[in-house]
């Protein structure tokens, strides 16, 4: 399993931790994905040392979380072929009885010849929104969908296209006993890596009562979904500049699977 929990020590506990990534460790086109996810991370660390981006009880726009991956997806794969690099946000699927539903965002690098599917959740009802996720990944394991969403690719591109992957993000709240067990029906583990870097008060995560695991639940699907493509990273921010008071229990979750015949 990744992780991406390793922090930096800071001598003036006041400043907001910073997160120590290796941004070179990937390899290969899944390196990029998994690079991505720490590049993400970085952008919303230093967003949260400049602005807290929730008013009251708000949260967080899962929008964000498609705009930040796609953005560090594209740097990590730009190089000399950045303009071949094109992606769209809320990508529609066949109409339905009363208009056409959508996916979060499609990626597509031709020079690759990937497409990656992206959908973000934001888990603030884990029991109804883990539904919502096995939803959108069924519909996307779906191949009419796929061909729906790249019938109008240029011909050029689209037969060359011959990998394709779906990417999924999603965050959650660590403030009830059902949002703590998230992480562990994320990644399957009660310690899951960057579940509690240093410097963080530790948190417990664990089944919640018989509910099977993100994994669990693919194998029942036939999907061989790689347990070590899950990963997480809880933050330490503090809102506003009087506070002294940090917040622990946000945490940023990821994982990918590429579709297979």
């Amino acid at each position: 399993m990744i992780g991406y929990g390793d922090y930096m020590n800071h001598q003036d506990t006041k400043t907001p931790s910073t997160v120590r990534l290796d941004l070179t460790a990937g390899v290969g086109l899944e390196g990029a994905l998994r690079d991505a996810f720490k590049g993400m991370v970085e952008d919303y660390e230093h967003l949260f040392r400049h602005y807290y981006p929730a008013h009251d009880s708000t949260g967080f726009m899962e929008a964000n979380q498609v705009y930040y991956y796609v953005k560090n997806l594209t740097e990590r794969l730009a190089g000399d072929k950045g303009h071949e690099l094109f992606a769209w946000l809320e990508a529609p699927l066949p109409k339905n009885e009363k208009s056409y539903p959508h996916i979060d965002g499609v990626f597509f690098a031709p020079k690759e010849n990937t497409t990656i599917y992206i959908e973000a959740k934001r888990l603030d009802r884990p029991t109804a929104k883990i539904k919502q996720i096995y939803n959108d990944i069924d519909r996307l394991l779906n191949e009419e969908n796929r061909v729906h969403i790249k019938k109008n690719l240029r011909a050029h591109i689209k037969k060359e296209i011959r990998r394709e992957f779906v990417v999924y993000l999603a965050d959650v709240w660590l403030e009830t006993p059902r949002k703590e067990a998230v992480p562990f029906w994320w990644c399957g583990r009660e310690n899951p890596d960057g579940l509690n870097p240093p410097g963080l008060k530790e948190k417990k995560t664990g089944r919640y009562r018989n509910e099977a695991t993100f994994i669990e639940a693919m194998n029942e699907r036939g999907v061989n979904w790689n347990a070590n493509n899950q990963c997480l990273h809880r933050f330490r921010f503090r809102i506003g500049d009087n506070s002294d008071d940090y917040v622990e229990n946000y945490v940023l979750m990821f994982g990918y699977h590429e579709i297979k015949d």
